[in-house]
């Protein structure tokens, strides 16, 4: 069971508010995901897409988004805010796969991996295609 909570950042680092358990009373405390963390997640869900040979460097940048809600009685929107990354992947692809299938599904798989893993949704997700492996070359090494 997913625990919902806000995220907090502090100093390159999310966090989620305590939120009710099943048996309806509250425990106190924050939960501190690093960035290295989440940098992490995108890498290997990256990594499980057919065609990526290797995977270079990654990088996570934080972003607020604020989400509007109702509008006030003094007409007003008043609303909160909501914690997204962009993320920026370097990756080598295997020759003879569709370099924008490739791109699409690693888009895909790694937006899913951050919202199911760490529950922060992905603002951007920006690839770097760096080099093509060849299959003979890869299969040797």
């Amino acid at each position: 069971m997913r625990r919902q909570g806000k995220m907090v950042a502090r100093a390159g680092k999310a966090s989620h508010e305590s939120a009710p358990i099943s048996s309806g009373y509250e425990v106190g405390g924050e939960t501190s995901i690093d960035d290295d963390v989440i940098s992490s997640v995108a890498v290997i869900a990256a990594g499980e897409v057919q065609g990526v040979a290797s995977l270079g460097t990654s990088s996570i940048r934080r972003t607020w988004v604020e989400i509007p809600s109702d509008i006030g009685k003094v007409g007003t929107a008043q609303g909160s805010e909501k914690e997204e990354v962009v993320v920026n992947l370097t990756l080598n692809a295997i020759y003879g796969y569709r370099i924008p299938d490739i791109v699409s599904q690693i888009r895909m798989r790694v937006a899913d991996r951050l919202q199911d893993l760490i529950g922060i949704s992905a603002r951007e997700i920006n690839i770097e295609v760096a080099d093509i492996e060849f299959p003979e070359r890869t299969l040797q090494e």
